[in-house]
């Protein structure tokens, strides 16, 4: 196998650039991983390990204004799909994988929706579902959900919580693992504490913040309004893993998924965190492989 790792820049039809780098081998079955909030291109060296073995190529586009990026104003959900497109006739894909990562997780499902024949297959790993309804936000610690409701309502105020993560972001990085390491629970505290995942971490949080926090801080709102499609709408067999003890994103968004995506194919994981993925993607990858859903 080539082993190879590439960081480009594709210039978009609407003159935008788009970022992304690559892992694993150019000619093994394609995987674009949908990275998560409020990370970028580099949360592909979380996963790099288990590459190698299955021959995999992996994608990682930084969506608008996150990385190097070009931010699109007023952008929606499924204008990623758009973007998605040209990525992958630009490296003639043909079909390919998604992989929606916590926040990714509606950008994959959106390439679901608008671009279905380009896939084959879409998997959800430990990701946020639709907050727009009751049902989803009563998920939610009350916290987090007065937050959501908030920003929903006025958008900019989401600009406060993420103004404060990019300033932890760049001067107190080892203050921010710290917080997550305490909001962790079980294996999650285990994955938090290795130095080699807070490393990535911080690097792919920073580069996420590269441009500030006002195009992360847009997604918040784009995560609190109806995302442009329903998931009962999106094609059966998508498959979504979630950790029991997730407490980044809370379970009950997978019972939201299993309850209304077309014959999901659902893995709920005991005792199993938000970043469940570091250690075991290689199953993620192995199902999308053999069962090319779409």
């Amino acid at each position: 196998m080539a082993w190879t790792w590439e960081d480009r820049l594709l210039r978009l039809p609407d003159g935008r650039r788009l970022s992304y780098a690559m892992w694993g081998d150019p000619k093994g079955p394609p995987v674009v991983l949908m990275h998560g909030w409020p990370g970028s291109r580099l949360d592909g060296r979380l996963v790099e390990a288990a590459l190698g073995a299955r021959g995999i190529w992996l994608i990682v586009p930084e969506r608008p204004g996150f990385g190097r990026s070009d931010p699109q104003p007023g952008r929606t959900l499924l204008d990623w799909s758009r973007d998605i497109n040209v990525l992958s006739d630009s490296l003639q894909l043909g079909r390919f994988a998604v992989i929606g990562y916590s926040g990714g997780a509606p950008y994959g499902l959106a390439c679901a929706y608008r671009i279905p024949d380009r896939l084959s297959g879409v998997a959800v790993v430990s990701g946020m579902a639709p907050l727009h309804t009751m049902r989803a936000m009563t998920s939610l610690p009350p916290h987090l959900s007065a937050i959501f409701a908030l920003c929903r309502r006025a958008p900019s105020v989401s600009l406060v919580p993420a103004g404060l993560m990019a300033l932890g972001v760049r001067y107190f990085p080892e203050a921010i693992m710290r917080q997550a390491r305490l909001t962790a629970k079980g294996t999650d505290r285990v994955v938090l504490s290795r130095p080699s995942v807070s490393n990535i971490l911080k690097a792919g949080y920073s580069e996420g913040f590269r441009q500030g926090a006002q195009n992360v801080a847009y997604e918040v709102s784009l995560f609190s309004r109806h995302w442009g499609f329903s998931l009962d709408a999106l094609p059966p067999g998508i498959h979504v893993y979630h950790g029991t003890s997730d407490r980044f994103v809370p379970v009950a968004m997978a019972h939201l998924f299993e309850a209304s995506l077309p014959a999901s194919r659902c893995r709920f994981i005991a005792g199993a965190g938000h970043f469940w993925i570091v250690d075991h993607i290689g199953e993620v990858l192995d199902d999308l492989l053999s069962s090319h859903t779409l």
